[in-house]
């Protein structure tokens, strides 16, 4: 009799995933960003406050997709479609208010 220790997906589990998802991606852009790739950048307190902005943004995209957009979608790549067009359009989005 073997115990199955797999975790099973949540509605609570998915939405973690949304936050965690943008702070990760928007680490990510701030590493990369201007070619140094290091964390020097976190001594800046201006930055501080981008990458907030950058991170809630992108949150806020994927929680809209995921709260009303696919709200009749009930497949298992909801958390994941989310993920992905939330941090693509909310990255667009914060692009968009800086150049526009």
């Amino acid at each position: 009799m073997t115990a199955s220790n797999t975790i099973k997906p949540t509605k609570k589990n998915e939405i973690l995933l949304l936050p965690l998802s943008s702070i990760l991606i928007t680490l990510f852009f701030c590493f990369i960003d201007e070619g140094y790739y290091n964390f020097n950048w976190m001594t800046d307190i201006g930055n501080w406050i981008t990458f907030f902005i950058y991170a809630i943004l992108i949150f806020l995209f994927q929680l809209l997709l995921y709260k009303v957009v696919l709200k009749k979608y009930q497949g298992k790549y909801k958390a994941v479609l989310s993920i992905v067009l939330g941090i693509t359009l909310g990255f667009l989005f914060a692009i968009g208010i800086i150049f526009i």
